[in-house]
């Protein structure tokens, strides 16, 4: 049986049926720049320098490792391609394989390299002698490059609790901080390579991830109580839009680093410029660090300089969601107190692991992730072995997916959030709609790239592509916690993004696997395929199962009809009100 509404209930919910819109609604600081958006790019950078600090290694590996040791298929094929193109006229067969290829009449599984003038051949030449310091094969590299995700997968749950618990301002300050610590010592540690192996790097990428591990459940921790829903999806895409942006900046800069021939040989400097992109990130990990502390509060409720419009504003958003957020013929579910006084209360473990809509938010997270992974770690690899790009041309050209896919987050994020406060779209409908672009476009970009052989510029137009349209994903699976608990969000995001990660550290074994010394279009071409497949899959269960309503398990205290135990009134929500009224109606 339903649980009557006393009397002092009832006048309260005629007292707010009375009140018109404008009334009930506290209006917005008149601020330009509010304190919540601060917030934002601070998260912003932080995320920027975070994943500058991971992939810098995927640029920086290139340049350390010598593969001249390794006599492949790959590096005959290399062989052959820099002799004809030191020389080309006087090879005979060059011109035939070309015409070969280009005709079907024979398959070619190796790209030549483009010919050049004696004089840059030359000096292409020398440069390909030269090798990295540290002999590692593919199977080696893609050991030390997915390491870091082994540490990385372990702290998100953890990371996403404590900052419900205790506030996220430490728990992301310390995960960066940390984080730059570690990316400062790493020139150093992997310098003892010759001494005792790869342990002692793989050991200090394990601790990397662990500190990094917690930064991205803890700010969605965070924008829960920062994001007013009607602000969600661009607020949310524009925070961990930062990764991207670390990604672009760091690719190209870590290859110029690299390129450099450092004058002076010191132990810590030389002989190689790679080191340079471990210092200059990690160091700037630290200062941000700083202004994160300074400028940074848990919730609008404990910020020292907000403004108390903008307090009021925020914290009366997420008590009461926006109506055109939620079906019309389902109650309207409160959000979790903007204090954070409810995040203290258990999580429903057993409601979490068997919601349905959770865990098609799970797969299509390790669908993308797969496919974000292999390009992460694997793309800089397959521009220098299968494109021969140099390695300044391979980090800028490496970065141009991510450079599309920041440039694009946005406005797919905008509009996304224009759709939901016109009506024109469900919560479920924008993220599933959104969510299918960022990935059915990237996963047939990547059919194409299996299937383009060495035509470069193709292949460098559908990366764009692919990256380009991966921006719409802020707008689907990545604000999707938020919708389906503003509670357990951090939480949430750490389970998914924990199990999603583990594609992080499984992708690159397995093209370093498939690839293993023969760097062939075929194989290569098994790698894409391999990405586009599970993206695909993962995406349409995603289009059957996923959810964008508050879950009942959100908050089991006012979903049960109960009085809250922690109030000594008689607090009541909105939901419950409007879903007694409902029932006693019928």
């Amino acid at each position: 049986m339903p649980r009557s509404m006393n009397a002092e209930e009832e006048i309260l919910v005629e007292e707010e049926e009375n009140r018109s819109e404008d009334e009930r609604t506290p209006q917005d600081t008149s601020r330009r720049i509010k304190t919540r958006h601060v917030l934002a790019f601070l998260g912003f950078l932080g995320f920027a320098n975070v994943y500058a600090m991971r992939v810098n290694l995927s640029v920086a590996i290139v340049a350390m490792a010598n593969s001249t040791t390794n006599d492949s298929e790959s590096n005959l094929g290399m062989k052959h391609s820099m002799y004809s193109v030191y020389s080309p006229l006087f090879h005979p067969s060059f011109h035939t394989l070309i015409e070969d290829y280009g005709n079907g009449s024979q398959p070619l599984d190796v790209c030549p390299r483009k010919p050049h003038s004696n004089m840059q051949s030359f000096i292409e030449l020398q440069d390909d002698s030269k090798g990295g310091e540290f002999p590692w094969d593919e199977r080696t590299q893609g050991l030390i490059l997915g390491s870091f995700f082994y540490g990385y997968v372990a702290t998100q749950v953890p990371g996403g609790r404590l900052s419900e618990l205790f506030g996220g301002r430490h728990v992301v300050g310390l995960g960066v901080l940390l984080t730059g610590i570690f990316t400062l010592l790493s020139p150093v540690v992997v310098r003892t390579y010759h001494i005792w192996g790869i342990a002692p790097f793989v050991v200090l990428r394990i601790l990397e991830g662990l500190s990094e591990g917690v930064t991205f459940p803890a700010m969605m921790a965070m924008l829960a109580q920062w994001a007013p829903p009607l602000e969600r999806s661009r607020i949310t895409a524009f925070v961990y839009a930062g990764a991207l942006f670390g990604t672009v900046i760091s690719m190209p800069i870590s290859g110029i680093l690299c390129d450099l021939d450092l004058p002076v040989y010191l132990w810590l400097l030389g002989p190689g410029g790679w080191v340079l992109a471990f210092y200059i990130f990690g160091a700037l990990g630290v200062i941000w660090y700083i202004a994160w502390m300074i400028l940074v509060s848990d919730s609008p409720a404990t910020h020292p300089y907000i403004c108390p419009q903008e307090r009021c504003f925020i914290e009366h958003a997420l008590r009461q969601p926006d109506k055109r957020h939620h079906n019309r013929d389902r109650p309207l579910a409160a959000s979790s107190n903007a204090d954070g006084s409810d995040a203290k209360m258990a999580v429903p473990w057993c409601h979490v692991l068997t919601s349905v809509p959770l865990w098609a938010a799970l797969l299509t997270m390790c669908g993308q992730s797969w496919a974000f992974y292999t390009l992460l770690t694997e793309l800089p690899t397959y521009m220098d072995k299968i494109l021969h790009f140099k390695i300044m041309q391979n980090s800028f050209l490496s970065a141009l997916p991510y450079l599309m896919n920041w440039l694009c987050s946005v406005p797919f994020s905008w509009l996304a959030d224009w759709f939901l406060s016109a009506g024109y779209l469900s919560v479920t409908g924008s993220m599933k709609i959104f969510n299918s672009l960022a990935v059915v476009v990237p996963s047939l970009s990547f059919i194409g790239i299996a299937y383009a052989g060495c035509h470069s510029n193709f292949i460098l137009f559908l990366l764009a592509i692919s990256g380009a349209f991966s921006g719409a994903g802020y707008s689907g699976v990545q604000v999707n916690h938020l919708a389906l608990s503003p509670r357990l969000a951090g939480t949430l995001y750490g389970l998914t993004n924990a199990v999603s990660n583990v594609c992080g550290f499984l992708a690159p074994y397995v093209t370093g696997s498939i690839v293993n010394g023969h760097e062939t279009i075929t194989r290569w071409k098994t790698v894409f395929l391999i990405s586009a497949a599970i993206n695909l899959i993962a995406n349409f269960i995603y289009l059957m199962f996923a959810s964008g309503e508050v879950q009942p398990w959100d908050n089991l205290r006012i979903n049960s009809n109960r009085p809250n135990p922690s109030s000594d009134q008689h607090a009541f929500s909105e939901h419950s009100i409007n879903e007694n009224r409902a029932e006693e109606t019928s």
